[in-house]
């Protein structure tokens, strides 16, 4: 791979689905640009500071069915407008030194200092929301059906919570009861052993959608595995 190569540039995805649109944006820091249609109808131009490009690669090589380019040499200081996705193209040829569009190139462009080292075992869906949640094995029965995660007091039985098994982008959506009758219930999204969404009273049907449409990819899912 060619040493001159930085972490200093920016990432095309084409047309990235709804579930992955919402779990890149923990990636992405607070100075960013976010370009529509780049490229082609649907497709997302990510212009971020240089210390995130690695943040938003690891995102990509662990997300499944993900078209993207990367390009290098590219930053938020080359003069990107948000509302001219022509313009947005010019410069990417203009100031790109390359363009990569594999995982492969990616783990040797951010990740090659570190083939040696043993990489952790992906966490569990389980152990995901456990740890999200900071909940115990110890205190709690934890059983999965039909894509679905409970998770239950082992004194009580009493219900903790219940998550949606993950969606095609990682993403757990969690209900969790009120430890007091008059809490309200809370509704998270869960990523990785972390909540990185809270939904509003308001956003309830939003998270409704998404717990139902995580527990039916799951499903179908199963369903294939088994044939």
């Amino acid at each position: 791979m060619d040493s001159s190569i930085n972490f200093k540039g920016a990432f095309l995805l084409k047309q990235p689905t709804k579930a992955v649109k919402t779990a890149i944006v923990p990636n992405l820091g607070k100075r960013k640009q976010i370009i529509q249609n780049v490229g082609g109808k649907g497709d997302i131009l990510y212009v971020l500071r240089d210390k995130y490009d690695k943040n938003v690669a690891d995102f990509i090589i662990q997300t499944k069915n993900i078209k993207f380019k990367y390009f290098p040499g590219v930053n938020t200081k080359c003069g990107f407008d948000d509302e001219k996705p022509e313009e947005a193209k010019y410069i990417l040829n203009k100031c790109a030194t390359k363009i990569f569009n594999t995982k492969k190139e990616l783990e040797e462009i951010f990740f090659s200092k570190q083939k040696e080292i043993k990489k952790p075992a992906p966490m569990s869906a389980k152990d995901s929301v456990m740890k999200a949640l900071n909940l115990s094995y110890e205190n709690c029965s934890v059983k999965s059906h039909n894509g679905i995660i409970f998770i239950r007091d082992n004194k009580t039985n009493q219900l903790i919570a219940k998550c949606s098994s993950p969606d095609s982008a990682g993403i757990s959506y969690a209900y969790v009861e009120p430890k007091i009758s008059d809490d309200p219930l809370k509704r998270y999204a869960i990523r990785n052993g972390q909540i990185f969404f809270t939904y509003s009273y308001d956003s309830r049907t939003k998270f409704k959608k998404n717990y139902s449409d995580a527990v039916k990819y799951n499903r179908e899912l199963n369903a294939k595995n088994s044939k």
